[in-house]
């Protein structure tokens, strides 16, 4: 049995089914009794609210990847130590909607940053802080975009007006990621009905549930 909590990551291109996915996930463990922390990147902590919306506000369009790179890199640093690793080591099970492997394929793939670079980065900024397990909620960008213009209440975000092959780079990139790392990437078919996806979910967590105290 592990002396610490989990660590459970949801990833993919918005319009993916990734939150829908990653709200069940919440009610299933609740109903478990288990203590759940649920938060988000960027924007997890008060200050990583304020990062947030640097990096998501309309008028920055002009802000070099590198920038971009780096609001990112703090956000996630400061959200470890405050939030993500204390709750681990109270034995809680933390749900994030997105971590790391979303700067490796939006700054990576995505604005075509090195690589290396922001591996090296990601690893300071991680604290040494890995996910036990993380979905990935892959789909077509094109049926992602006509999900979210169907529910669309307000104007899109910087990163959402990004066109069509940016996210497919995006894409790609998730995919790639998660073939080198199999143990801890599962690769979910967002195009699946809702509870289909949530199915195979489950299946997937039970063993690491097991794990639990």
């Amino acid at each position: 049995m592990r002396e610490k909590g989990l660590f459970i990551v949801f990833e993919g291109i918005d319009g993916s089914g990734k939150t829908t996915q990653l709200q069940k996930t919440v009610a299933f463990l609740e109903e478990r009794d288990l203590n759940v922390v649920v938060t988000r990147e960027p924007g997890g902590t008060t200050l990583g609210a304020k990062i947030r919306s640097l990096l998501l506000d309309v008028d920055n369009q002009g802000m070099d990847p590198l920038c971009e790179l780096m609001l990112y890199a703090a956000d996630r640093s400061h959200h470890v130590t405050d939030t993500i690793e204390p709750a681990i080591s109270r034995g809680d099970v933390v749900i994030c909607d997105r971590y790391a492997l979303s700067t490796l394929a939006y700054q990576g793939y995505g604005r075509g940053l090195p690589l290396d670079t922001i591996r090296s980065l990601n690893q300071m900024a991680i604290h040494g802080c890995v996910p036990d397990l993380t979905f990935i909620l892959d789909m077509d960008p094109i049926v992602a975009r006509t999900r979210i213009a169907r529910h669309r209440a307000q104007e899109p975000d910087r990163l959402e007006q990004e066109k069509l092959d940016f996210f497919e780079r995006v894409r790609h990139g998730y995919l790639s990621e998660a073939r080198q790392a199999p143990q801890r990437c599962a690769v979910m078919d967002g195009a699946r009905g809702p509870e289909d996806v949530f199915q195979s979910i489950k299946e997937i967590l039970e063993p690491l549930l097991c794990t639990l105290r």
